[in-house]
């Protein structure tokens, strides 16, 4: 990690942790700076690129690779939960801001990952299901971790 990422992550850690509020976008930034550092060969898509590539006639299969209690609050529509990523199609996968999801894209040369995760998806006002119905919610993954998400989104009890 360069240096100048390693301090801008250290940056944002205290903040979080010192409940300093963040403007959404700008802390999924610095994460994203971070993730790029660490993992170097993921390709990632933009959450405007794969909002368009969903509208289109061969969308790609999107899995999100969250955890269950986070998957039963919200997905992106569409989104799977699977475990193994299929070989023979263009992948894209999510977590909550791309960290876990980084490391699976790593593992599979088709799989692309949404920058930001589905935080960036939530607070830009993409659509969110939960049992195939419209919601607002998204899990906040833990109390540091929910700062991330704007005020508009609705934060569903759970994470820590």
């Amino acid at each position: 990690m360069t240096r100048r990422v390693a301090i801008l992550a250290a940056a944002l850690v205290v903040m979080l942790a010192a409940g300093v509020a963040l403007i959404p976008g700008c802390g999924l930034d610095v994460v994203h700076a971070v993730l790029v550092s660490q993992h170097p060969r993921v390709r990632w898509i933009s959450t405007e690129e794969l909002a368009r590539e969903l509208e289109s006639e061969s969308p790609p299969l999107v899995i999100d690779v969250r955890s269950d209690d986070e998957i039963a609050v919200s997905t992106i529509p569409g989104a799977q939960s699977m475990r193994e990523l299929p070989t023979d199609r263009d992948v894209v996968v999510y977590c909550s801001v791309g960290a876990r999801s980084a490391v699976v894209a790593e593992r599979f040369p088709n799989a692309r990952n949404l920058r930001g995760g589905i935080f960036a998806w939530a607070n830009e006002s993409r659509p969110l299901v939960r049992d195939g119905a419209r919601t607002n919610e998204v899990h906040p993954y833990d109390s540091l971790w929910r700062m991330l998400l704007s005020a508009r989104v609705v934060r569903a009890s759970g994470g820590s």
